[in-house]
């Protein structure tokens, strides 16, 4: 209080701080950063215990879907001619039997077995082509092109978004 009463009107405010003598500026100690306080032990067993979790999902995913990576590839070699054409239905109606059972999928013939096929996957239309495909399995008569790449391009749609329900 006594410096407030020190200052009169006509003094600058600079010549007060100027007469001021406040010393050294005084800086705290650092902030010592360190992992010593129970949280992080807890939070890095809990995030190793999510990797390892998320790990194990995601190979065992790996390892069902097996059976359409190996689909996928057999029909690269249908589309490239080192297959025969026809058996590319093959692979799906194999396929089908793998992921919905013997019992499902291995007894459907005809417009079931197209309908089926639309129905359990995304972008697939084997009811379009439906005389076309039947025409090359039971008859061995090989579809135009345009038809023949209809068929791969639904094929392939089928065995990678197929959803076993």
């Amino acid at each position: 209080m006594s410096l407030l009463l020190q200052i009169a009107p006509s003094d600058s405010l600079t010549k007060v701080v100027a007469d001021l003598n406040l010393g050294q500026l005084q800086e705290p100690a650092d902030v010592a950063f360190t992992f010593e306080t129970i949280g992080w032990p807890i939070l890095a067993i809990l995030m190793l215990i999510l990797i390892i979790v998320f790990s194990f999902f995601q190979i065992r995913k790996y390892k069902r879907n097996q059976y359409r990576r190996e689909a996928l590839a057999e029909l690269k070699k249908v589309a490239s001619g080192e297959l025969d054409f026809a058996y590319s239905m093959v692979l799906v109606k194999r396929t089908a039997i793998q992921a919905f059972g013997r019992e499902k999928a291995g007894k459907l013939a005809g417009k079931e077995w197209f309908t089926f096929l639309d129905e359990n996957a995304k972008n697939v239309g084997f009811l379009s082509v439906q005389t076309e495909i039947e025409a090359l399995i039971y008859k061995s008569e090989i579809p135009e092109k345009t038809t023949q790449e209809k068929i791969i391009v639904n094929a392939k749609n089928w065995i990678s978004t197929h959803g076993a329900r």
